[in-house]
């Protein structure tokens, strides 16, 4: 089941446009550069129209 769901997530892939596969390589950038956060995608009409990333920056007081 694992291996067949796999062989489909690839095929998706294979099959993106140029649009979709510039969103997706959006997203990857922004999950790559948080380190604490989170990232917001926003969606109108089944397309990504806005991704918003807010980074916590943390502070240790000792």
């Amino acid at each position: 089941m694992q291996e067949e769901q796999t062989a489909n997530n690839h095929n998706s892939l294979n099959n993106l446009n140029p649009q979709e596969a510039e969103v997706l390589v959006q997203i990857l950038h922004s999950l790559r550069q948080i380190k604490y956060g989170y990232i917001q995608i926003t969606i109108q009409d089944a397309r990504v129209v806005q991704i918003d990333r807010t980074e916590k920056q943390r502070i240790n007081c000792k």
